[in-house]
């Protein structure tokens, strides 16, 4: 199995730009090149409503592709995704992500992005009774 981690660089304020001096990845070229990969693999990506959209247009219709979420907000990140392309013995019980795939997880991103507004707003409260 490959795993393909890259940097998190999609949007402007993605944490990839911070954290590393290079990190120039060109993530369409990488999705394109695990859209024709043979084998299994893991990509882990930037859960970000680009990142899917990016996402969305390699792999919505493939049955042997998986999409999670793994974490919520870290790092700077909103949170992180897991992508993986199956053994083929395991795509025969699987159908395509499709287009309730992808809405499902553009909710659970914009929750993330709700709940970690919340958290940002209970802390300035409480710095500001402090």
């Amino acid at each position: 199995m490959t795993f393909v981690d890259p940097v998190y660089n999609v949007t402007p304020l993605s944490p990839g730009w911070s954290l590393f001096r290079e990190c120039d990845v060109k993530q369409e070229a990488v999705l394109a090149t695990l859209a024709t990969w043979k084998g299994a693999w893991q990509f882990t990506g930037e859960a970000c409503p680009e990142m899917v959209m990016l996402l969305a247009a390699q792999f919505s219709d493939r049955s042997d592709v998986d999409w999670n979420v793994v974490s919520g907000p870290r790092n700077g990140a909103e949170g992180e995704l897991l992508i993986s392309r199956k053994p083929r013995r395991v795509v025969m019980a699987n159908r395509a992500f499709g287009e309730v795939g992808l809405a499902r997880l553009q909710r659970i991103i914009a929750d993330q992005r709700a709940s970690r507004a919340l958290e940002i707003q209970k802390r300035n409260a409480e710095t500001q009774r402090a």
